[in-house]
């Protein structure tokens, strides 16, 4: 057991040493507060306050839809009083205390004085559409999967990481009626709308493209009309459409692959320059000898076994001693992973069964397709990193 002393001073050897320009630094300084704050307050103290967790969620989507975190960012930097936004929204004052008085106990909003309330940078993020997207899909999406958890389990066949077999069962299928989180969010167009919202908001925000993560000036092009970049499962094109912004003299053609659906109404100047491609990464990758093929928040909505399918057809394209695969994904760390990688982790396996992988297990899954890890480029803490790998001795192992 630690003493309150030698809590206290940990953290004032780590104050001395804080470096907030340090983004590890800084990760590992906030880890401290979080731990010092669960060894003052005890155990008992600590499962209380995360029992409660939930609430904070639940007022925050309440005030944003009923418009109470709107008029208070609105009324910046004038203090807002209960009764003028009871005016302001039509809701109840009894109503409105209730849902402030929470908000300003987690620091949502600055309580100024009695009923008052003004807006802070947390209170001005949350009301921004990542932020509201964020927040429903948490509120309205995942909370609904917990009241199905402990059922599942205790049936026959209990719960599955992944969907990918006949019979399993994921949290999220156990949910909603036995669908899969994306074939729910392409027949319920409210949550896709909110659905959408966060993912955009997460690749402005802590998501490095990965054209930012990885060196891509170490080596030339052999072939300027050879194909430089084949994003595999790509979307939108967000991340090669933010590669061909930064490097727009880069030679070599650029590839977007995804389903055939997706490139619907996706032709026009935006896509200039990139050659769109309808393919299914379970198949035979058609493009041979490309420089990178990226897998970018790909490989973490499949199993294992889906995932060795996957490279295996890639690695059957590649040309030895040239061509790269780079995995663009959350890498966890064996010990010691941070709040934030574990989160998203289990937030995989409820919603779309799928999961985030350590390096041992992504080095396990590319040795596998005849792959090896030729380096790891970190991105920020917290947030996504950059696998690079190769053939492993100039041959691809057979797709099964």
């Amino acid at each position: 057991m630690t003493s309150h002393a030698q809590t206290i001073d940990r953290l004032h050897h780590a104050i001395q040493h804080f470096n907030p320009s340090d983004p590890q630094n800084l990760q590992d300084f906030l880890a401290l507060l979080r731990q010092t704050h669960r060894d003052l307050e005890g155990p008992g103290a600590y499962l209380s306050r995360v029992r409660f967790e939930p609430l904070n969620n639940m007022c925050q989507l309440m005030a944003i839809e009923t418009g109470l975190i709107g008029a208070i960012v609105g009324s910046y930097p004038r203090p807002i009083t209960t009764a003028e936004l009871e005016e302001q929204t039509g809701q109840g004052h009894g109503f409105i205390a209730r849902i402030m008085r929470l908000l300003a106990a987690h620091g949502v909003v600055d309580e100024t004085d009695v009923e008052t309330y003004r807006s802070n940078p947390i209170c001005e993020k949350l009301n921004t559409p990542g932020e509201e997207g964020a927040t429903r899909n948490m509120v309205e999406l995942m909370f609904p999967i917990a009241s199905k958890l402990v059922p599942q389990l205790r049936a026959p066949g209990g719960l599955s990481e992944f969907g990918d077999k006949p019979g399993n069962v994921t949290p999220f299928a156990a949910a909603y009626g036995g669908q899969s989180m994306f074939e729910f969010l392409e027949t319920h167009a409210y949550h896709k709308a909110a659905f959408d919202q966060f993912m955009a908001s997460r690749k402005a925000g802590v998501r490095k493209p990965w054209c930012e993560i990885v060196d891509l000036t170490r080596r030339e092009m052999v072939d300027p009309q050879s194909v430089y970049v084949v994003d595999v499962a790509g979307g939108k094109g967000h991340d090669l459409l933010e590669f061909r912004r930064r490097f727009p003299g880069s030679p070599g053609r650029l590839v977007l692959q995804d389903l055939p659906e997706t490139f619907v109404d996706l032709e026009g100047e935006e896509m200039e320059g990139v050659e769109l491609m309808p393919h299914d990464m379970f198949l035979e990758q058609p493009v041979r000898g490309a420089r990178y093929y990226v897998f970018s928040a790909v490989l973490h909505d499949w199993s294992d076994e889906r995932c060795r399918r996957i490279l295996e057809r890639t690695a059957t394209a590649m040309e030895p001693g040239y061509s790269r695969v780079l995995i663009h994904d959350m890498v966890l760390k064996d010990k010691g992973e941070g709040l934030r990688g574990a989160s998203l982790d289990v937030a995989m396996l409820m919603m779309p069964g799928g999961k985030e992988r350590t390096l041992s297990a992504i080095e396990k899954l590319l040795a596998e397709a005849g792959l090896r890890v030729v380096r790891l480029w970190p991105g920020v803490p917290g947030g996504e990193s950059v696998v690079e790998a190769e053939l492993v001795d100039g041959s691809a192992k057979s797709g099964s």
